[in-house]
């Protein structure tokens, strides 16, 4: 399933080209793990998601990039739906150019503590922080990620039913 994206400005030609690289590098089984390797080896650099109990008044998740790598924080109570969706749309900011965000304090705080434990917090803190995203970059960011997760499921599906032998049995 293709989600549809006018073509007709710069951005609307930018969100498109980046959802077809998304369908490239998604697995054929709608992996998001998987996906989040293969826009690791896109990028040229590591890439990891980590659970952690975020404040469900902040951000449900985060993209933070340091000289070395890139880290999704998402909320550790997010369902596996939800999470796919946080994930989606961290990768979208990465895929789209966007400067990476942390946003409220205590998020940058906590994140500095599964990061750089023995490092003081504080200058950890002034290394993470970013300024929050323009509105058109959370709509482009979101529009991408819901073609993302779109794309996923439906993969999901059709190999959840390739792999049915009711299913199998029917074709």
């Amino acid at each position: 399933m293709k989600l549809r994206v006018q073509r007709s400005s710069p951005l609307g030609r930018q969100r498109a080209a980046v959802i077809e690289l998304g369908e490239r590098l998604l697995p054929t089984s709608g992996d998001i793990d998987g996906f989040v390797d293969a826009v690791s080896g896109h990028r040229g650099r590591p890439l990891r998601v980590m659970d952690y109990p975020l404040d469900p008044a902040g951000p449900s998740g985060l993209w933070i990039s340091t000289p070395t790598a890139d880290y999704i924080v998402c909320a550790a109570s997010a369902t596996p739906t939800r999470r796919a969706a946080i994930v989606c749309h961290e990768l979208a900011h990465m895929l789209l150019g966007h400067e990476p965000e942390v946003g409220q304090a205590e998020a940058v705080q906590a994140v500095a503590q599964i990061l750089a434990p023995d490092v003081d917090p504080s200058v950890v803190s002034r290394f993470l922080t970013r300024h929050r995203y323009e509105a058109s970059a959370e709509r482009d960011a979101e529009a991408v990620a819901t073609a993302f997760v779109t794309a996923a499921a439906s993969r999901q599906r059709v190999a959840a039913t390739a792999t049915d032998r009711v299913s199998e049995r029917l074709r």
